[in-house]
């Protein structure tokens, strides 16, 4: 959560430029770390005057366009969280050039340390991404990391209806979302699906919107993304059972 929000403020406040996630951690002994974020942007920055308020909830700069509008609770709500945990938050920025966010989080546990030749990434993604047919008889493969594929049915109470929102409001939308991933149109886009899914009974539309906020509130991005490419699937289930 504390991540989410300084990336979402890096985001909202950078219109052109680029931003910056760096995480480090520090073996504190054999069950902990001291973990080290920052997260850096080329945005508008942030003056002098206004750097000891940021952290408060909803403030806004003086002179700042109205369309940024303020930092909500993003900002708040992260100082608490990590002053929770023991850590401290801090901002160094300069107007017109950017700002960098850095917090410091002590104790914060781990499960198991291994050897620098046993973290490659294909073994973790390999752990994270077993398929349902590979684990034992009678598991449903959710306690290894796998997510359980669901069938799309196509079952609606009006699928002529449905396809049709599908094709001119639905796809257009996810054509231009799905690549870029982010969250707040994905949050959108799972809000309009599960709506639709609401109003023409549809199961698919109500699994694959929660299957989104799912993984937008777990911010796992490599979930999305495999969920994202599923779309076009149930499209097309649509239209081979309603088309003309």
């Amino acid at each position: 959560q504390i991540l989410y929000n300084l990336v979402g403020n890096a985001v909202k406040f950078t219109e052109q430029g680029e931003i910056t996630v760096r995480i480090e951690a520090d073996r504190e002994g054999d069950e902990s770390v001291r973990l080290r974020m920052e997260v850096k942007d080329s945005g508008m920055g942030i003056a002098s005057e206004d750097l000891e308020s940021i952290f408060q909830a909803f403030t806004q700069q003086k002179g700042q366009a109205h369309k940024f509008g303020g930092s909500g609770l993003g900002l708040a709500i992260t100082k608490r969280l990590v002053e929770a945990l023991g850590g401290d938050v801090s901002v160094d920025s300069r107007k017109g050039e950017g700002s960098r966010f850095t917090v410091f989080l002590p104790g914060v546990k781990v499960v198991s340390w291994c050897k620098k030749s046993e973290e490659s990434d294909s073994t973790l993604e390999s752990s994270l991404d077993t398929e349902v047919g590979e684990t034992k008889e009678g598991s449903s493969g959710e306690e290894f990391g796998a997510e359980v594929q669901h069938a799309f049915s196509g079952e609606t109470n009006d699928g002529e209806a449905l396809l049709q929102w599908l094709e001119t409001e639905a796809y257009p939308y996810w054509d231009r979302i799905y690549h870029t991933l982010f969250v707040d149109e994905w949050r959108h886009f799972a809000s309009m699906l599960k709506e639709k899914g609401e109003e023409f009974g549809s199961l698919d539309l109500l699994w694959y919107s929660a299957q989104i906020d799912k993984y937008i509130e777990r911010l796992s991005i490599s979930n999305l993304r495999r969920t994202s490419y599923r779309f076009p699937e149930l499209l097309m289930l649509y239209r081979r059972r309603y088309g003309d």
